[in-house]
């Protein structure tokens, strides 16, 4: 089987062949995810329900309520628009070194490889997405 390639994100040309650069299936979901949690739903005009509301977070005090509904959140988000994943674990852990950064934790299922990868995150709910 031929291996899997999608453009890279952010696009970029190889200054060797003139041609696009390409990532891997693993680096292309990682990057749709980033993408999709970094868009703010409403924000893409003629797509307006693509995207995440993690935004209404900002400035929440940190309370464990907070952190289940920003799991929620992200898990909802991916099960809805990254269809290349099968099964999506969200854990969210408070960062040790800045009081107002949580670490997000995804792990996700490739059906495509059968094969989990994890990604983790700093979200800042003081700074905007």
């Amino acid at each position: 089987m031929e291996q899997w390639k999608g453009w890279h994100f952010p696009l970029e040309v190889d200054s060797l062949t003139g041609k696009i650069k390409t990532t891997t299936l693993e680096n292309d979901v990682k990057q749709s995810i980033l993408i999709l949690l970094h868009t703010q739903r409403g924000e893409r005009l003629g797509h307006s329900t693509y995207g995440s509301q993690l935004h209404r977070f900002l400035f929440e005090p940190l309370q464990s309520s907070l952190k289940r509904s920003i799991q929620k959140e992200v898990e909802n988000t991916i099960k809805k628009w990254e269809k290349r994943v099968s099964s999506v674990i969200v854990d969210i852990f408070e960062s040790q070194q800045h009081q107002t950064v949580l670490i997000v934790q995804i792990q996700y299922y490739i059906t495509q490889i059968q094969q989990w990868q994890t990604l983790q995150y700093a979200f800042d709910l003081t700074e905007s997405i």
